[in-house]
Order: structure tokens, then C-alpha cells, then sequence
């Protein structure tokens, strides 16, 4: 329903910036070469396709200024049930707060 929609937004922003940290870790660790999976469909979408959320334009476009620090990254989806140790600890986190 429509009363779901702020909720994917938000999962969306905390996903972007996860990644955005995760991406600014690396590069403070000096890691050249990188690749990022996540299983958000949406947002690995995002940064790889020409489609734009207007409450994430910043993030992406600070994670493209982050990634050209890099020589290589990548983006890509791996489908939830490959990644179940990471589903659980973000849920954990979520219901923290």
C-alpha cells in the first residue's frame, strides 16, 4: 500500500549510507580494488543504472566521488538468502533503535 512507501525510502537511505561508510573504510584502509554486494536490488540499481531517487542523489553521488578514489569497484546484488548472516545483524541493528 501506499502507507509502505516512506518505509522503503528509509530502508533505501540506510542501505546508501552503509554503503558510503563501508566505501570510505575501505579507502582509509588503503584498499584499492573493491566489490560491493548487497542485497538491496533497489539500490544496487541505483548506482548502476540511470534510474534516481531524489532523497538519495546525494549519497550516490557522494559514493561516486568515494569510488573514483578506487582503481576498480563493482556493484552487485546477491540475493538475500545468499546473505543471511548480513540480513540478520542489519535487522538487529534496525530494532535497536
Amino acid at each position: 500500500g501506499s502507507t509502505a512507501c516512506p518505509f522503503v525510502a528509509l530502508a533505501l537511505v540506510a542501505e546508501a549510507l552503509a554503503l558510503k561508510g563501508a566505501i570510505k573504510a575501505a579507502i582509509s584502509l588503503n584498499i584499492k580494488d573493491l566489490i560491493c554486494c548487497s542485497d538491496s536490488k533497489g539500490l544496487i540499481n541505483l548506482i548502476t543504472g540511470n534510474t534516481s531517487v531524489i532523497a538519495l542523489q546525494e549519497i550516490i553521488h557522494d559514493i561516486s566521488v568515494l569510488s573514483s578514489s578506487l582503481s576498480s569497484i563493482s556493484f552487485k546484488f546477491i540475493p538475500r538468502l545468499c546473505n543471511t548472516i548480513a540480513d540478520r545483524l542489519a535487522k538487529e541493528a534496525l530494532f535497536r533503535f
